[in-house]
């Protein structure tokens, strides 16, 4: 029972400011009323909290437990334990008013009498910005090192966006269906393996061995092609392998390694399990929300999950990267303007997800190059379209510089360096 509880930690610690800061009163211990005001009369009488000797003397049945909850856990536990308490007669009155008196009218007006207390009664807790602004110099002391952001792999994207920020950062990667959805996401997440992280990915689709054998070529640029077929130079790849095992680890997981589904619990756990400093999910529809309702809209899943990567990401202080697809829509869309890609309101299913987004990167592939167009940024930095040369059969990428990103002065030197040579590329 919370209530014990509390009066447990207030007679262990001698700490009664639970109590006091928080408006207690005996009606929140209607087990323990008279040991609540036995202690409280102690305390206003004495200024002190009573010690246990004195506390059992006088209630000799009541057993006194160690409790390592947080004053907040067990806050919101007693505050719901009392608004339940309170809320089942009048909620039975109201009940009586409709089905015995047959009369709504009343049922309403007694509500609405009601409903102030009850309102009174819900837990908030404000941030004084003002008066606990040092918590802000115990940020600032925590991004001195450099290592708040973590590289996206791609110079011109860590420009604008600072790279992937350690928490409050769930980035979208959002792409139409076999554009390199996948691809791109693993590139960005090389990148923070390369940069000494531990990266997980959830890979709702492709195993272990498969997600490797990209990963390979994205890091060492082995040809994708050769390595699926199985005719690699085994002595090469060997000799390789063998190097790629003393660095740091890179861990996948599948929905066979999670018995048979994958859930935000699950990947909470995959976080803590392996200590993760940054977290890819392929792909939200690849994903079960432990909520959902049958007969609910697909989009109330997809905010749920959506929510759910967000607060992973605020509670263990780690960017959390997931791909989405983009809808028909956009894939219409895009066959009348060639030079356009898919926009926020192209994500399939569910806008609450480019919501719930601290982030969203558009992807495609247009004519022989990879376009990253970022088409929301909470964080900072700025929106802008990118755009690289992509092999994606051997994982290399080269910046293309356009007008459109300020990047003038390198236009004009490759116009004269395609004058000079047309063979350039």
């Amino acid at each position: 029972m919370v209530d014990a509880q509390i009066l447990s930690k207030v007679l262990d610690t001698g700490n009664i400011e639970i109590v006091t800061h928080n408006g207690l009163n005996s009606e929140y211990f209607p087990n323990y009323e008279s040991e609540f005001k036995f202690i409280l009369d102690h305390y206003r009488q004495y200024g002190v909290v009573p010690d246990k000797e004195t506390f059992l003397s006088k209630f000799p049945d009541f057993t006194i437990v160690k409790v390592n909850e947080s004053d907040t856990y067990l806050l919101d536990q007693l505050n719901e334990n009392f608004l339940y308490n309170r809320m089942v007669p009048i909620l039975t009155k109201v009940q009586d008013y409709l089905t015995k008196e047959e009369d709504s009218r009343k049922a309403v007006e007694y509500l609405q009498q009601e409903l102030p207390f009850l309102t009174s009664k819900l837990r908030l807790e404000a941030q004084d910005i003002v008066k606990n602004a040092d918590v802000r110099i115990e940020e600032l002391e925590k991004r001195k090192d450099g290592k708040y952001f973590i590289t996206t792999g791609f110079r011109e994207l860590d420009n604008a966006l600072m790279g992937w920020q350690r928490g409050e950062d769930l980035v979208t990667v959002m792409g139409r269906t076999n554009e390199g959805k996948s691809w791109c996401l693993l590139k960005f997440l090389e990148a923070a393996w390369l940069a000494g992280y531990r990266v997980g990915l959830y890979s709702g689709e492709m195993s272990g061995i498969q997600v490797g054998f990209r990963f390979d070529t994205i890091y060492n640029n082995f040809s994708n092609t050769v390595l699926t077929k199985g005719s690699q130079d085994i002595e090469a790849y060997k000799e390789y392998v063998k190097g790629l095992k003393e660095k740091n680890s890179f861990f996948v997981i599948t929905p066979e390694d999670m018995g048979g589904n994958c859930t935000v619990t699950k990947l909470e756990a995959f976080i803590q399990k392996y200590k993760l400093d940054i977290l890819g999910v392929d792909q939200y529809s690849l994903m079960d929300d432990e909520t959902f309702k049958p007969g609910q809209p697909l989009r109330v899943k997809y905010d749920n999950i959506s929510k759910g990567l967000f607060q992973l990401s605020c509670k263990y202080h780690i960017p959390v990267l997931a791909a989405v697809q983009a809808n028909r829509a956009s894939v219409s869309k895009d066959k009348k303007n060639k030079a356009e890609g898919p926009k926020l309101e192209h994500i399939s299913e569910a806008d609450a997800i480019a919501h719930n987004s601290s982030r969203v990167i558009a992807m495609r592939q247009n004519e022989g190059n990879l376009e990253f167009e970022v088409v929301k940024n909470r964080i900072g930095g700025r929106n802008g379209r990118y755009i690289y040369r992509w092999l994606i059969d051997t994982g290399k990428f080269e910046y293309v510089p356009t007008l459109a990103n300020n990047d003038s002065q390198q236009v004009e030197q490759i116009k004269k360096q395609f004058r000079d040579k047309e063979d350039i590329f």
